[in-house]
């Protein structure tokens, strides 16, 4: 392969001698960059349908928590808020019009009576309990589903 020419960087390129060499390394690496290509997109596909499915799932547990709350902790409070607002007599035209009640502690439900109206809300919030988890496995193996499509 040797030649008799001094060797630099233009004669390793132009020589006849090196001409097989060039086209066996430009042979292996057109495949091995086809090959890297290859992989990199399919890594970047699989990336990509990772993220994808990572944030549905991310959102699933949103949704899960969202409905979660509202079923168990806002409706109850609001429930709570309008029973003890009718047995004072507020109506809502009161509190739109009351301008500057000073709000204070002897006017909210005591500890007993929250307790046991927390009491008489968790016996009607059991149905409702299983129709939250019925809501929320519905969108679990809806996502789950489309997390698997």
């Amino acid at each position: 392969m040797k030649c008799n020419k001094k060797e630099n960087w233009n004669h390793l390129f132009e020589c006849q001698a090196y001409e097989m060499v060039w086209k066996k390394i430009l042979e292996i690496t057109t495949k091995e960059s086809i090959i890297i290509c290859l992989k990199q997109k399919q890594i970047r596909r699989q990336g990509e349908d990772f993220i994808r499915k990572i944030q549905t799932f991310m959102a699933n547990i949103l949704i899960r928590f969202i409905l979660a709350f509202k079923e168990l902790i806002w409706k109850p409070s609001c429930e709570q808020v309008i029973l003890w607002e009718k047995r004072r007599g507020i109506s809502r035209t009161n509190k739109i019009t009351s301008e500057s009640k000073k709000k204070d502690n002897a006017n909210q439900p005591s500890e007993s009576k929250v307790k046991d109206n927390s009491n008489k809300l968790s016996k009607s919030t059991n149905r409702k309990n299983r129709s939250i988890t019925e809501k929320v496995d519905k969108v679990t193996l809806y996502m789950s589903k489309k997390l698997l499509d």
